[in-house]
């Protein structure tokens, strides 16, 4: 399902008592003298695909970014979102991506370097000499108690040191260039928080380390969604022990000094991460010291498929949708035959497959005119945007064969609106150079608030 287009299942009566959870959140703006970095927003797409590839649901995804990424916010939504719904077998993924800072040990607890780091998050500053607005690591621990779940993945893409300049190749060190600042007196020191060994942490980098950030995405979340993308295209399951060397390789080739890091409960590092009951569940082999990315198809595959079409399909669409609005298209078939719709906004990680989907997995449609969602469909299409935007460009590739090409079930992953895979693409190459032939149109519209 697409960041831009929220499509849901309409049904009644239903409510869950403990459903999986995932939070992610990031910060790029930081108020001055805090720098700001470049690519967060590219960050929480590229997780956010990776949540859905990972299994979960759409609704059982939170998005905090920028503004709405106060301590306050990540705190409340561990509290109040995650820890009363998520079971004791459901999976939970925290995921912040922003700097990171260190200060002196505030209570006791840090025994082998004395001190401890804290994300900064959109509320922080400095007042006085000392912060406000922040988590502290013993926070973090404290709030990850609450939470049921003994399947808990954290990804930190931070740090907690170094000296926050740019390097050469354009990398940003996500440090705040906080250390040192007094957090709370020492009349404010609490006990150490009582842990829960329910999680499993995957670090950026070392605490003496930076961890990279460019316009494009940070290292670690780049080339941790790539691996997720990888191994659900080929069907192998998610083990972080199995990822880590190939992880590590590609993101110390792009920053030398940065090496993530895999700690927490030993039991979880081995466990399949795909959930859903059809990701394989025996141990993964290694992806390698450098395994090769499996691009996913970007607008121009998409457009240059079209070029090849034999002919064009009409497609009714409003220019302008209103943030919220229900989306309904009209086509025109022109025979019996199947069909399928793809979205893909400015800025989407990827191209997502409308339909068919898990509620119409069919995609076999009858001459004449046809509407999306139409009667006795169980789902709507919403019209949404990203976090912070005013408006955003949005292409529908409506594609008609004759012959059964279904890209929802060469999706990737288990969502009901899978991303297009490189499979799928190539069946609408086949198709278009093919006796039949393939009949497809692009339409663009404008989503604002």
């Amino acid at each position: 399902m697409s960041l831009r287009l929220a499509a849901v299942m309409v049904l009644s009566g239903l409510s869950a008592l403990a459903e999986p959870r995932a939070l992610l959140a990031g910060v790029g703006k930081y108020k001055a003298p805090i720098s700001s970095l470049p690519g967060i927003e590219i960050d929480i797409n590229n997780m956010r695909a990776s949540a859905l590839a990972m299994g979960f649901k759409p609704d059982q995804i939170r998005v905090l970014l920028d503004d709405a990424a106060t301590s306050t916010a990540i705190a409340g939504s561990i509290r109040s979102w995650i820890a009363p719904s998520a079971g004791a077998n459901d999976p939970v993924l925290i995921y912040f991506s922003g700097h990171g800072a260190q200060v002196e040990d505030q209570n006791g607890d840090e025994t082998d370097d004395r001190m401890d780091e804290f994300w900064v998050t959109s509320d922080s500053e400095v007042v006085n000499g000392r912060v406000r607005g922040y988590l502290l690591d013993d926070e973090i621990d404290a709030l990850l108690a609450l939470i049921k779940s003994n399947r808990v993945l954290v990804i930190l893409d931070t740090c907690h040191s170094g000296s926050g300049s740019r390097d050469l190749n354009g990398t940003v060190s996500k440090n705040a260039g906080m250390r040192g600042v007094i957090v709370r007196s020492a009349a404010a020191m609490d006990p150490p928080p009582a842990k829960r060994d329910n999680h499993v942490l995957l670090s950026a980098a070392r605490d003496n380390q930076t961890a990279g950030a460019t316009r494009e995405g940070s290292h670690l979340t780049n080339e941790f969604a790539k691996l997720v993308r990888r191994l659900a295209a080929s069907g192998q399951p998610l083990s972080l022990t199995a990822i880590l060397p190939g992880l590590t390789q590609s993101v110390t080739r792009l920053k030398q000094d940065q090496q993530p890091v895999l700690s927490g409960n030993s039991n979880l590092r081995g466990v399949n991460w795909f959930f859903g009951g059809t990701a394989p569940s025996a141990p993964a082999p290694s992806p390698g010291p450098n395994p090769a990315p499996v691009p996913g198809p970007s607008q121009d595959s998409l457009d240059r498929i079209l070029s090849r079409a034999t002919g064009s399909i009409s497609v009714t669409v409003p220019p302008t949708l209103r943030k919220g609005d229900v989306v309904s298209l009209s086509v025109n078939v022109p025979q019996a035959g199947f069909l399928n719709v793809v979205n893909f906004g400015d800025g989407d990680a990827e191209p997502i497959v409308l339909f068919p989907n898990r509620f119409v997995p069919d995609g076999r449609v009858e001459a004449g005119q046809v509407t999306l969602p139409g009667p006795g469909r169980n789902f709507r299409i919403r019209a949404s945007l990203p976090a912070g935007a005013q408006s955003q460009n949005v292409r529908l590739y409506v594609f008609f064969t004759e012959t059964d090409v279904n890209l929802f079930r060469q999706g990737v992953g288990e969502d009901p609106f899978r991303p297009l895979s490189p499979q799928g693409a190539r069946a609408l190459e086949v198709e278009a150079a093919g006796s039949s032939g393939l009949l497809g149109t692009k339409v663009a519209f404008t989503i604002t608030q």
